[in-house]
């Protein structure tokens, strides 16, 4: 007699490696605003948000003796994608914002030494408020996306960009479930590592960060999405060679067998996985359709199969398999997502569920969160994880990412070309030299 036990799945899409991420600014929604400077000119650690007046500066600012010589009070909104800092508790904000007025109590500090001053901001309930000196370590602050404002009939209002669904918090998190529940099954949708930069004409300077981190702990399978397979499908072979990951490749013809299709084993069940990916499949619908079956029969041929979960890239590409009893879930990226959510429905094990003429249920990964299915019995309950700053990232993970924000961000910062005025000449090549060398330091900055 075989015993079942639960099964849980962690599914990711999207996620643009350990460098991915994004954000949502709000100031610009607000009528009548008059934003002053915006850019990546913050920095964050723990509780604390750092303003300074150029990133090149920060790494001499932390090392010199910085002493706190200002502390005091100020108010924080924490909307659903930024924190918004300002002088007063104003009841306007939100409303103007759409969002609940969720304010926190904030220190507004100076912090000086003979290098200079630097303007920050911390939590006053957080352990880091008791802060006698800044964390010198350049690579543990994370440059986020802020910008400075004038509110009408709010005032100053500073927005600090919270991480929507930071790349180095996902693979983190997923780490320790992972390490936590050695059974739990990780499938990512594609995105998994970063692409191709257009300016440098090569792959993204983060890629082998990511791949460093995936090795011995990739999910176990990848449909690949075209940010995967920008340095070829053999090239992405090869850096899956040192993780755990199989590639998912049913739509591909010339496909070795062990990519058209796998089953994992878990709690006493078989669980199909197939997947389909337009960045890299090559059949036809009829091919396709002749694939498929090919897979199942392999599968099937090899012991039975309980359940069967079809990964897509694209929403079009469902309608042919809403329908198809073979499969009991049927998974797409969803885009970005703020919030999480959970829900609980019915999925009958196969073949129960193919006699009853059961329909695969339909779920979407948000790009900025962990989706977790946990199949119990014929229940199925799905959670959701947001990841943002709520969520801890690996140190050292970070830290490599970071390293490169740092020595490349700063030239972001600054004024490259000046704003033309009248009668103002410029030298043409020299103009283009100077904006292809901040475009390519944008791109190994990963903000192209």
């Amino acid at each position: 007699m075989v015993l079942f036990t639960a099964i849980s799945i962690l599914l990711t899409a999207d996620g643009d490696g350990a460098s991915g991420r994004g954000f949502l600014p709000l100031l610009p929604s607000i009528a009548g605003v008059e934003i002053s400077g915006a850019g990546f000119r913050s920095v964050t650690l723990g509780g604390r948000a750092c303003f300074p007046a150029a990133l090149a500066e920060l790494g001499n600012l932390l090392r010199s003796p910085l002493r706190r010589t200002q502390a005091k009070p100020s108010w924080a909104l924490k909307a659903r994608s930024s924190w918004l800092v300002s002088p007063h508790r104003s009841d306007l904000l939100p409303d103007l914002l759409s969002t609940e007025p969720r304010w926190h109590e904030m220190l507004d500090e100076r912090w000086r030494s003979g290098a200079g001053e630097l303007r920050c901001v911390v939590l006053k309930a957080s352990p880091s408020a008791a802060d006698t000196r800044l964390n010198p370590d350049l690579p543990a602050w994370e440059i986020r996306w802020s910008a400075r404002a004038e509110v009408p009939r709010v005032g100053a209002v500073i927005e600090l960009a919270r991480p929507i669904g930071d790349g180095t918090r996902r693979l983190a998190w997923v780490t320790e479930r992972r390490a936590a529940e050695p059974d739990l099954l990780w499938l990512d949708l594609g995105g998994l590592f970063e692409g191709w930069s257009w300016v440098r004409d090569r792959e993204s300077l983060h890629r082998k960060t990511t791949a460093g981190w995936l090795k011995g702990r990739g999910p176990d399978c990848l449909l690949p999405a075209a940010n995967d397979l920008v340095v070829g499908v053999k090239a992405l072979r090869r850096a899956l060679a040192a993780t755990t990951t199989k590639l998912i490749a049913t739509g591909v013809k010339d496909a070795p067998a062990n990519e058209r299709g796998i089953a994992l084993q878990r709690g006493g069940e078989r669980i199909a996985v197939l997947g389909l990916s337009p960045a890299h499949d090559d059949l036809d619908d009829a091919g396709r359709a002749a694939r498929l079956d090919q897979v199942f029969k392999a599968l099937s041929a090899e012991g039975p199969i309980h359940r069967a979960i079809l990964l897509l890239r694209r929403a079009a590409d469902a309608a042919v398999y809403l329908d198809d009893p073979r499969f009991s879930i049927i998974v797409l990226p969803g885009g970005r997502q703020l919030g999480g959510r959970d829900a609980q429905f019915d999925s009958l094990p196969l073949p129960q569920g193919r006699h009853s003429g059961q329909r695969p249920t339909l779920v979407r990964v948000p790009s900025n969160a962990v989706v977790r299915l946990t199949f119990d019995g014929d229940q199925v309950r799905l959670t959701t994880q947001p990841i943002d700053e709520t969520v801890a990232a690996a140190p050292q993970l970070a830290a490599a990412v970071n390293a490169v924000r740092h020595k490349l961000y700063p030239s972001l910062s600054r004024e490259v070309v000046p704003a033309p005025t009248p009668g103002m000449v410029f030298d043409r090549p020299k103009t283009e030299a100077l904006l292809a060398g901040l475009l390519a330091r944008a791109a190994d900055a990963g903000a192209v």
